[in-house]
């Protein structure tokens, strides 16, 4: 969903970047692995360094349901508004 880069800093020629990433998931399992290669880019080539994965501990935002659900009851009546279609009556005396 989103990433949130931090500055570089390197000590001792190790440079180390941070970066948060916001993620959804649509999975109901409490625990996710995650992982994001790295990419050590070169002059003319590039190598992928896989890291391992990581635990991504999930908290669900939906509550969960009661067990009794209650409706609510509504009878009154809804009117809906019907235009005449002048296409269609064009369309039918065309055919007949």
């Amino acid at each position: 969903l989103e990433k949130k880069s931090f500055i570089s800093s390197t000590t001792d020629d190790v440079t180390l970047d941070s970066a948060v990433y916001y993620v959804s998931n649509f999975s109901l399992d409490p625990v996710v692995r995650l992982s994001l290669p790295i990419y050590e880019v070169f002059r003319y080539d590039s190598l992928e360094h896989k890291p391992l994965e990581a635990q991504l501990a999930l908290k669900l935002t939906i509550d969960p349901l009661p067990e009794n659900l209650a409706f609510k009851d509504n009878n009154v009546y809804q009117p809906i508004p019907t235009e005449f279609n002048v296409f269609v009556l064009v369309i039918v005396l065309v055919v007949l």
